[in-house]
């Protein structure tokens, strides 16, 4: 909500406290679960200066993914996000 409204300091705030919680959170949550974290970093892409806090959200989503083998189509996504 913040990163459409223009206000990119409380957008940073927002996705550090999502990356803290995800840290937080059960490694292997079913992929379902990532899905705010993953609609945080697409938001995020337009607007480099959030670009390290997602890089760091979304390599956290591919290494879950790898751990857990939660499959192609996740992936693919996540990678997608990465690169």
């Amino acid at each position: 909500m913040s990163l459409a409204m223009n206000n990119l300091a409380d957008a940073r705030k927002a996705m550090l406290e999502l990356n803290r919680l995800a840290a937080e959170s059960a490694a292997n949550w079913p992929e379902q679960q990532c899905w705010p974290e993953v609609v945080a970093v697409i938001g995020s892409l337009d607007e480099p200066s959030l670009w390290p806090i997602s890089e760091v959200i979304a390599k956290r989503l591919f290494d879950q993914n790898i751990a857990n083998n939660q499959g192609v189509w996740w992936d693919v996504r996540v990678r997608h996000l990465v690169e």
